[in-house]
């Protein structure tokens, strides 16, 4: 994937565009949530570990944060009925 070789700076913003669009899934069919909650768990979870591993350390937390962020939207929108 491209994402692999992106700048620090590239990842974060891919992984909260994610956490936004996943934030908005409410009103979408639920096949196409089942489709991004499977696409964020298969490309984006192991993207945010590449991306914490190649952080700055003085940027590592950030990215962490995002991370568990990323986690807990994406269990909320697994839920979505």
């Amino acid at each position: 994937l491209r994402e692999h070789r992106a700048p620090i700076g590239q990842r974060a913003v891919k992984i909260a565009d994610r956490i936004d669009n996943l934030r908005s899934l409410g009103n979408s069919s639920a096949e196409f949530r089942r489709k991004q909650c499977n696409e964020t768990a298969v490309m984006y979870l192991p993207l945010t570990d590449l991306a914490i591993q190649r952080a700055p350390d003085e940027y590592k937390e950030n990215v962490r944060e995002l991370a568990v962020l990323l986690n807990v939207t994406l269990h909320d929108a697994q839920g979505m009925k």
